[in-house]
Formats: structure tokens, C-alpha cells, sequence
């Protein structure tokens, strides 16, 4: 059986279970997926909380989690993993795909192997399963409205047939990375007539690659018929279980986040990504 097959989706009687994300805090996948299936066949995970530093305990036996969501910018080391997690487990994937150069994103693979890598999951899982993250945008006079709509389009055109889903979200100047992302780049963080213009353009070029478009805590792009995002999302996570998740509830992170309930064991401060817009570090 394979959980990640929407067909197959596994029994979710017991309504105790959760959703564990791995990890919006860190990239598990990229740089600690032995590890975290090492927890998992040992059936369980200790993390610490984020703010109170407590030690907690999350059960990752398989009666007691509904669905994986993982997150990352590279899933090539973890691809080894693939089926023995879907031969348990549901699981959604979070796949981030920028083409963003070197400066901006520094451990990150190119483009070109980013997109092989997406679609080798994609054939392992389910292109239902499969999200992909063009995000953060950032705006710039080198990063402007020609960038992103040639960039953007060859990154969709790649990923057609493997994922019918994009996600996006602006970048989010938080003070912490202020500093080194204008050291790089003068990025606005206003939305002029040009990104509006660049809005329509990707949800257009999304949809004639087969995929829709949605808003991740960006709510000023809902006003440019681009959809609300859920990145743990209640009716998707529905559809790849196959059953229904009605003890899932809204559990916004940041302002306009759509998410539903879920438990993150990852820790802040652990990727070695070094993205210079990371909230993360």
C-alpha cells in the first residue's frame, strides 16, 4: 500500500491523530532526513519548543500521525526514503523551486536539478502530493517584472503533469534580515502597478501548465484573483487520506496564513541552506 496515493489513502479512524510538519523551522529533508527516519522506525521524536525550551515528545508511530508534511529545497538526498514513507505514511511535499542565483540562495541546487528532483518525487509519490513553492518573490530593479515572468515560466513549463499546485508569497522583510538582503538587492516590499501586472501573468502561465495559484501570507495578492493558500491544508490532506479530517482547525502561524492544525519538530537555527532571506536562522 501506498500512503501517498490519494487512492490508497490510509485508515484514519482515530481522530487523536496529528499532522506532523517537517519542518517549516528548518529543511529536514536536505540536511537530517537519515535522522528523521531513524526516529521514525524508533517511533517516536524529542524536539524543544521554539519559545519555552521545553522538551516535547511527538509519537511518529504510524496510528498516531494522519499525514507527513514536509518542506524543502532539496529532496534529492531524501529521494532513498521516498517509498519506505509511503509505504506508511500520507504525506504532502512542499517543494521549493526559486532559480534564485547563488548570492541569495547559497546551498541550494541549480534550477535544472531542482526540477529533475521534483519530478523523480512527484513519479514516487503523487503529483497531488506535490506543491511547488515559488517563494519568496523578491522585487527589485535586478529581480523585476522580466526576471520572474522568464523565470517563472520555465520552472512551470519543467513541472507540468508533476504538481498542479503553485505556491507564492512575497518576501518578508523582518528586521533580523533587513540589512543582508538590501547589502544584496534593494527589495520593495510595497506592490506597484508592475506586480500586479507580474500576478496575472503567473496565475495565467500557471494555469496553462496545469496548475492553480495560490497566496501564501501575502493577502494583498488576493485582490489580483490569485486564491488563498493553506499550506497544512485540511481538504488537500482530506483528499490525499481519502478520508475526512474533522478534528483538523485553523492554525494561522503569521498574519494571512491559512494553515490548519499541525506539530513542527524542527528546530530553528539548524539549515545550512544560508537563503539570506531566511526567517529561520
Amino acid at each position: 500500500m501506498t500512503g501517498c496515493t490519494p487512492e490508497l489513502g490510509l485508515d484514519l479512524s482515530n481522530l487523536q491523530r496529528r499532522v506532523v510538519s517537517v519542518s517549516r523551522r528548518t529543511d529536514i529533508p536536505a540536511w537530517f532526513g537519515d535522522a528523521f527516519v531513524e526516529k521514525v522506525k524508533a517511533g517516536s521524536v524529542h524536539y524543544l519548543h521554539p519559545y519555552t525550551r521545553e522538551q516535547l515528545t511527538v509519537s511518529l508511530d504510524p496510528d498516531d500521525v494522519s499525514a507527513f508534511v514536509f518542506w524543502s529545497k532539496n529532496y534529492e538526498p531524501f529521494l532513498t526514503h521516498i517509498p519506505f514513507i509511503c509505504d506508511s505514511y500520507n504525506a504532502l511535499f512542499h517543494f521549493t523551486i526559486t532559480g534564485l542565483p547563488s548570492v541569495i540562495e547559497p546551498y541550494i541546487p541549480s534550477k535544472e536539478d531542482s526540477v529533475r528532483t521534483f519530478q523523480t518525487l512527484s513519479r514516487l509519490s503523487t503529483p497531488k502530493s506535490m506543491i511547488w513553492r515559488y517563494d519568496p518573490i523578491l522585487l527589485s530593479d535586478t529581480y523585476n517584472f522580466q526576471y520572474h515572468a522568464r523565470m517563472f515560466s520555465e520552472i512551470a513549463e519543467s513541472l507540468a503533469g508533476y504538481t498542479d499546485k503553485c505556491y507564492i508569497s512575497y518576501i518578508h522583510l523582518y528586521s533580523k534580515i533587513r540589512h543582508t538582503v538590501m547589502k544584496v538587492s534593494q527589495v520593495q516590499d510595497t506592490i506597484t502597478s508592475q506586480d500586479s501586472d507580474l500576478l496575472y501573468f503567473m496565475k495565467a502561465t500557471a494555469r496553462a501548465n496545469g496548475m492553480e495559484l495560490f497566496a501564501c501570507c501575502s493577502p494583498d495578492m488576493l485582490d489580483y484573483g490569485v486564491r488563498q493558500a493553506h499550506c497544512v491544508d485540511k481538504s488537500l490532506l482530506e483528499l490525499i487520506t481519502g478520508t475526512s479530517l474533522p478534528f483538523l482547525s485553523k492554525r494561522p502561524t503569521r498574519s494571512g496564513c491559512g494553515c490548519y492544525a499541525s506539530v513542527d519538530i524542527g528546530s530553528y537555527g539548524t539549515c545550512r541552506g544560508g537563503c539570506i532571506y531566511c526567517y529561520a536562522k
